[in-house]
């Protein structure tokens, strides 16, 4: 594995794709969990502000974009498979470390205090949608290491003057 130009701009390609599931399927589950029910009502820390789905999306982007460099840099440096497994392990620590921050902005609205950790456990966290949306980002991100990684093409060669 040669760390070329084009490699650099493939891997930021497969970031900002693997950057962008994560903050999708963080708003899907904010919209199908507990997230759903607080549609139209005031945010608890800005009440002139109603959750709405473009404010949802716009916290998870929010979360996810620390990502994209870290996997950015991640992903330059994929290659052989133990590589792309750890990127993997990377990429479920961030989806993990990215809901817990959307679910702390709603902390406000359930009157709670919470350590770091707590506000996923106790809001984000359903048992079947959380492991079919964080596999979805994983999926996602497993392709785009498999684009990546894959051997170039063979070219044809030029045609030779007769």
């Amino acid at each position: 594995m040669r760390i070329t130009p084009t490699r650099i701009a493939r891997a930021g390609l497969a970031a900002l794709i693997a950057t962008w599931a994560v903050a999708a399927t963080l708003w899907g589950h904010l919209l199908l969990g507990f997230g759903g029910p607080l549609l139209g009502q005031p945010q608890a820390l800005a009440p002139a502000l109603q959750n709405s789905p473009g404010s949802y999306a716009l916290a998870c982007a929010l979360a996810a974009a620390p990502l994209a460099p870290v996997l950015w840099g991640a992903a330059v440096l994929s290659g052989p498979w133990p590589i792309r497994v750890l990127n993997l392990g990377l990429l479920a620590g961030g989806w993990y470390w990215a809901a817990d921050r959307v679910a702390m902005e709603f902390a406000a609205d359930f009157g709670a205090t919470w350590l770091p950790g707590e506000p996923f456990a106790e809001l984000f966290f359903d048992p079947l949608l959380t492991p079919a949306l964080a596999g979805a980002a994983l999926l996602a991100q497993g392709l785009m290491l498999r684009w990546l990684n894959r051997p170039p093409r063979p070219r044809a060669p030029a045609p030779q003057p007769k």
